[in-house]
């Protein structure tokens, strides 16, 4: 499973691709909390400040964000989702390697996103994803149709270029 999220910007058209693993790998750690290292991690909770949200709810803020903020390449690229925890349910919360908690519950807080931009089209960025995605044949035939829409407009004149991003790492952060 890879997310897709066209992001219009003027004449531009920015693809970011959101991959199962770095996806699942923060939900674990930052949702559900398991496996916390040896060193706090910031988490996701209900405004209860202890109960653990939905995976829904995770991956509808990750989406926002997506959309609403500015990507480029780089590690820990700090996204602001105040505005986003208050319009939902959720809070961020720092908890040790014991899961006990270790501050209250906060709306303000960040997420952290690292991401490599792909210059290339369909064939390159199946080639990146492969690193973080094992892909069925109907991902990836999803993958290229998404590629021969886009240029389909490009040539129609709609969009200048299309800019490509895969998301490697995302995790909040107070």
């Amino acid at each position: 499973m890879v997310l897709i999220i066209p992001k219009k910007i003027g004449k531009n058209i920015t693809l970011v691709f959101l991959p199962k693993k770095p996806l699942f790998d923060m939900l674990e750690r930052h949702v559900r909390r398991i496996g916390l290292a040896s060193r706090d991690n910031t988490c996701f909770v209900l405004q209860d400040n202890i109960s653990i949200p939905k995976d829904k709810e995770i991956i509808s803020i990750i989406i926002k964000t997506l959309l609403s903020q500015p990507i480029a390449e780089g590690m820990d690229l700090k996204c602001n989702i105040k505005d986003l925890l208050k319009k939902s349910n959720l809070m961020l919360r720092n908890f040790a390697n014991t899961n006990e908690p270790v501050n209250d519950a906060t709306c303000k807080g960040f997420l952290k996103i690292s991401a490599i931009r792909i210059k290339g089209g369909a064939t390159l960025s199946l080639k990146k994803l492969k690193n973080y995605e094992k892909m069925n044949e109907s991902e990836i035939a999803k993958i290229r149709s998404t590629f021969i829409k886009l240029n389909e407009e490009m040539e129609k004149g709609r969009y200048k270029s299309i800019i490509i991003y895969i998301i490697i790492h995302i995790h909040p952060s107070i």
